[in-house]
């Protein structure tokens, strides 16, 4: 992008620079919208085929118009989802992840009641035996030693209560990625971290730029502790398309009353019956997934065994699993296997297909906020719901398999 050195640079223009340092040469998702005051901007996936991408720059140049308030989805983002569903035959989400992003400019600053410990000085190896206690020990050394970027923790006496760090940068730009310990949220130390971490980048000349998804409340307060420029949000779209997976014929794509877009039965399906099975994705262990949530990073990803998980994607939590079904706090869906999922009931024509993400999920540090309108929507859901009596008892021997193997062994204690 040519500019002249003297004139700032727009919002949307900060928005194009962000979206290539994020997802750069890599395939990303199918499809990204920047929203800014100035106007849109799409980054269409690689991975799409020729027709397609010209189908939706097509479409693109005739509606992109300036926006009012690019906090809010835009009708073309739908346009568009609709588009890449037909195209791809697919089902095609707006990804959770997708949110407001803003620019970390010079002369920010916090303070907490922490002391704060920068990359750049003192001497690491102090802090060897300061692992919060989600991070493996490897990926702990790693950090410590500069290989995943320059960080800023927030200690209490021995104990590391906050971390910002580099989850990604490049020669023109950095993103700060926060985690604070959950005893230790809403006490300004993200805040901290993220102000020094700033004024320890600021030397390199990059830009340096904060995102989070749209509802994830604690990381926008965060930004605006900080007094964050916003600059507008990136809209993903994600296919749940899989090479090596199956979905039966009867589920289809529909805009979900959970959240968002979902599956659907077109027909009736009886209990017992399999209704998709997972494929795709890379095999990773607990302490690779830990390195990948520990940092506030985006990922997707299911337990399916001991120290086995699916990792799709290191940057979206809803793409290529876990198969496209919304979560519900009493789902109609379970699991049959570690890799196939059943119908829980009879599930009748036109109602939505959903899953209990207890199911596979044991990540300790993992939590969702939940508006599933069951009559037993928990509210939250975390990754140590599996060892709730009652989920025990309503989805017996239908957790994934390692998840029962360890229900059974807490019974028999």
């Amino acid at each position: 992008m040519h500019r002249e050195k003297s004139r700032p640079l727009s919002d949307l223009e900060l928005l194009e620079i962000e979206m290539d340092l994020l997802w750069g040469s890599d395939a990303g998702p199918e499809f990204v919208l920047a929203c800014a005051r100035d106007g849109m901007r799409a980054r269409i996936g690689k991975q799409l085929p020729q027709d397609v991408a010209r189908m939706l720059s097509a479409d693109l140049e005739s509606n992109a118009t300036p926006r009012e308030d690019p906090s809010a989805p835009p009708a073309q983002l739908e346009h568009c989802r609709v588009l890449l569903e037909d195209a791809l035959g697919a089902a095609v989400r707006v990804a959770p992840t997708s949110g407001p992003s803003y620019l970390i400019e010079p002369g920010i600053s916090f303070r907490s009641s922490a002391q704060l410990i920068r990359s750049d000085t003192g001497d690491p190896r102090q802090l060897r035996a300061a692992d919060p206690g989600n991070w493996g020990a490897d990926e702990w050394q790693d950090l410590l030693d500069g290989r995943l970027g320059p960080w800023v923790m927030a200690r209490q006496g021995e104990r590391v209560i906050s971390i910002c760090h580099t989850p990604v940068a490049n020669a023109h730009a950095a993103e700060a990625g926060t985690w604070t310990h959950p005893d230790f949220r809403g006490q300004g130390h993200a805040a901290a971290t993220t102000a020094e971490w700033a004024a320890l980048m600021r030397a390199s000349g990059r830009v340096l730029f904060y995102s989070t998804s749209r509802t994830n409340r604690s990381s926008q307060r965060v930004a605006a502790r900080l007094g964050l420029r916003r600059i507008g949000c990136l809209w993903q779209l994600r296919s749940m398309r899989s090479t090596a997976g199956w979905a039966d014929p009867r589920v289809r794509a529909g805009r979900s009353t959970i959240e968002g877009s979902g599956l659907y039965a077109s027909e009736p399906i009886a209990a017992g019956e399999v209704v998709f099975t997972w494929g795709g994705g890379t095999i990773i262990s607990d302490a690779e997934l830990r390195d990948i949530v520990a940092p506030g990073r985006r990922y997707s990803s299911v337990g399916i065994g001991e120290d086995q998980n699916i990792l799709w994607s290191a940057d979206d939590p809803d793409a290529g699993g876990p198969g496209g079904a919304n979560h519900s706090c009493d789902s109609n869906l379970w699991m049959l296997d570690a890799r196939t999922v059943g119908a829980r009931r009879d599930i009748s024509a036109h109602e939505e297909l959903t899953l209990d993400y207890a199911l596979f999920s044991v990540a300790p540090e993992w939590r969702m906020e939940c508006h599933c309108g069951s009559t037993r929507c928990r509210g939250v859901v975390t990754g140590a719901d599996w060892r709730r009596p009652e989920l025990q008892g309503r989805y017996a021997g239908h957790f994934s398999p390692f998840i029962n193997a360890r229900i059974a062994k807490l019974h028999r204690a």
